[in-house]
């Protein structure tokens, strides 16, 4: 009966171990000695680095303390992370349960939720207006006989249809997205960004990584943020792309030799745009998609010399 018991309570913490592992939400597991005993993978969330490699560290040295209530002792990460702790009983022994909530992140999907509802009632006016108001003016494009009348009515259609295309763009946030990650090498992504820019004078700096993403979005955030590097580089100049591993986290950066970020602040602010004829689109785009493969992307201005910096990391599985 005693086995029996044992082999039952053994499967349950089994089961509660591995519904742990699989949480997107960091969880930590402190022992009666305040030392770290067990985590999932989401951890790296918080650290960027794997919670095994923290093992038996004290909750002070990871940044966390337990008085007079967990919190972070880091004021930047006290704002965005909400800590809940509890105690359990297991064998005799007595742990402390941490569970860390992502509240940027909520934040975060309810103003995209916000966003997409503007975009529905948005796009749902304009196509309403633009599809007649485009039929009529090609019908009366056809009917001018001034060659000015014409041209007038050429840059007409032509903003009707950047507008189409602005609302086609914004139409993907409300799209439902399908992350299907696969491995790819640093030096198939180097051939891939060497093969679509051909026209372009590449810097390339590759250290074996290996990239857990999924491949289509992989190259959509690629695409974009080349294109707005080569935008902002002046004639000639040279891109740098660095692809490396650095604890446990695949990076790939992009370099150019441009003006630099002058707002950083509003860069991933959607229909927010520092050119001309920007959407205010492919960033916040870009983001989204990086953050449904797990990663993260920063841009900042070098340190180097003059020019930008767009940084992707991506976790590496252990296994």
């Amino acid at each position: 009966m005693l086995q029996n018991e044992k082999t039952d309570e053994d499967m349950q913490s089994f089961l509660v171990a591995e519904l742990i592992s699989v949480l997107n939400t960091p969880i930590l597991i402190f022992d009666q000695r305040m030392q770290l005993c067990f985590g999932n993978d989401a951890c790296f969330q918080l650290f960027q680095r794997p919670w095994q490699t923290l093992r038996y560290s004290h909750p002070e040295a990871i940044g966390l303390t337990p008085s007079p209530q967990w919190h972070f002792i880091d004021v930047q990460n006290n704002k965005r992370w909400q800590v809940r702790h509890s105690t359990f009983t297991q064998q005799s022994q007595s742990y402390h349960l941490v569970v860390c909530i992502d509240i940027q992140q909520a934040l975060r999907d309810q103003e995209l939720q916000a966003w997409q509802r503007l975009i529905r009632v948005i796009s749902h006016e304009i196509r309403n207006s633009l599809t007649p108001v485009s039929a009529i003016l090609e019908r009366l494009q056809t009917r001018a006989k001034d060659p000015r009348d014409h041209e007038a009515f050429n840059i007409v259609l032509e903003r009707c249809f950047h507008l189409q295309d602005f609302i086609h763009k914004y139409s993907q946030l409300n799209q439902p997205i399908k992350v299907e990650i696969k491995r790819l090498s640093g030096l198939e992504v180097s051939k891939t960004v060497q093969g679509l820019f051909t026209d372009v004078a590449w810097q390339i700096e590759l250290s074996p990584v290996y990239f857990h993403v999924d491949p289509t979005l992989f190259n959509q955030v690629l695409i974009n943020i080349i294109k707005n590097a080569i935008e902002a580089s002046p004639a000639g100049s040279v891109l740098t792309l660095k692809l490396y591993t650095k604890d446990n986290i695949a990076i790939l950066e992009v370099l150019d030799e441009g003006t630099g970020v002058a707002n950083q602040d509003n860069l991933f602010v959607p229909f927010y745009s520092t050119k001309q004829t920007g959407e205010g689109i492919g960033l916040y785009l870009s983001r989204y998609f990086v953050e449904q493969m797990s990663g993260s992307i920063s841009l900042s201005n070098r340190q180097d010399k003059q020019g930008a910096v767009c940084q992707l990391a991506f976790p590496v599985p252990l296994n």
